[in-house]
Parts: C-alpha cells; sequence; structure tokens
C-alpha cells in the first residue's frame, strides 16, 4: 500500500501548490505586510482531487478605520469541465470568529439570496475569486479567525488566523 507522501503525491501536491499560489499573485489576492494587524497565516488553502479553495487576508496600516478585506479563490484542478451544484444564488459566505469560538461577523447575515438551483462551470484550471470588505468597527484588540467556504465544495473551508494591535 502506497502512502499519502509517496513521490506522485508529493510532486501533485507541490505543482499545484505552485500553481495556485502563482494564480493568487496574479489575482491579486495575497496579503501585504501590514502593520496593525499580526498575522499567524497571510494565506489558507485546502485542496481535493478536483477544487483548491484559498483564503488571504489584506489590511491598510496608514488608517485602522479602513475596512479589511477577504479574497476567496476556487481553482478547478480537474483535467475537464467541473460542475458545481449551488441549491441557491449564493456562492459564497465568510465569517470571523473570536479565537474562542464566539462568532463576531457573517458575510451573508441579512442578506437575502434566490433560492434556485444554480450550476457553476469552470473550465480545466480556471479561478474564480470573491472578494468582500470586512468593516473594521466590529474588531477590538484582539485574536480573530476568518473562515471562508466556497458553497460548491462545502468541505473545503480554509481560515485564517490573525490579531488586531491597536
Amino acid at each position: 500500500m502506497k502512502g499519502i507522501f509517496d513521490r506522485v503525491n508529493l510532486r501533485r501536491f507541490i505543482k499545484y501548490f505552485i500553481f495556485f499560489f502563482i494564480t493568487v499573485l496574479s489575482s491579486g489576492c495575497v496579503a501585504e505586510p501590514k502593520h496593525h494587524i499580526s498575522r499567524k497565516h497571510s494565506l489558507a488553502l485546502k485542496v481535493s482531487n478536483s477544487a483548491r479553495v484559498g483564503l488571504s487576508v489584506t489590511y491598510h496600516p496608514s488608517d485602522s478605520r479602513q475596512p479589511i478585506g477577504a479574497c476567496l479563490s476556487v481553482t478547478n484542478l480537474s483535467r475537464k469541465n467541473t460542475i458545481f451544484q449551488l441549491s441557491t444564488k449564493k456562492f459564497f459566505d465568510f465569517s470571523i470568529y473570536r479565537k474562542k469560538g464566539e462568532k463576531v461577523w457573517q458575510w451573508s447575515q441579512g442578506k437575502t439570496f434566490t433560492e434556485t438551483k444554480t450550476e457553476i462551470v469552470m473550465a480545466p484550471g480556471e479561478t474564480k475569486s470573491y472578494r468582500i470588505s470586512i468593516p473594521s468597527n466590529i474588531f477590538h484588540t484582539g485574536d480573530y479567525v476568518l473562515k471562508g467556504v466556497f458553497l460548491g465544495t462545502p468541505l473545503l473551508k480554509p481560515e485564517i488566523e490573525f490579531s488586531i494591535v491597536r
């Protein structure tokens, strides 16, 4: 029985990781160094056989009142078109938790989405990015976790831990 880190799987992982990193760089979803936010992770990703979901965060150090930016990127890793089935027009969601688990904010809260079956078709290697702004007034000094989910792949939920220092 082959191990999970045999040569073929390791090469495949490295190839996908490099491809994802280049894709994220070219899509503008990479966090830049910031002064007011202490990051433990600036980029997080989850990978399956057919998709990769990445999450990044940005912050504006010159003005702590500026919103925090978040970007969720989804890449089709298969060699053929992939169809993601969704039950609503809500394709993604973001949420912020305190490190101890208390939910502070959720992007979709208070929004309404059409309840209609939706298909998202992605070509091989295609990446879709979803960007949002998070209001900075929800944060106090402390440790937080940003979670992102693409609802076509609900089991792939990258997280970024970060600290706000004022």
